[in-house]
């Protein structure tokens, strides 16, 4: 969980647009396994946005796959 914290302040201080989504797509899921579903669903669906406006769409269904869960 701390690694992908540090990674996504790292992206926001950036502003790299790839390193905030990935980032934030992992922490969702790790805050998702740890119970913490509401938090899980704002980190993955930032992801999810940034995705889009990137059209990647890899990450795209891959957010889509983890919202699901």
């Amino acid at each position: 969980r701390r690694a992908y914290e540090q990674a996504l302040g790292e992206g926001r201080e950036i502003n790299d647009r790839r390193q905030i989504a990935e980032s934030s797509s992992g922490l969702g899921l790790v805050v998702f396994q740890q119970g913490d579903l509401a938090s899980a669903r704002r980190f993955i669906e930032e992801g999810l946005n940034i995705s889009r406006e990137m059209n990647d769409k890899f990450n795209v269904a891959a957010s889509l796959n983890s919202l699901g869960d």
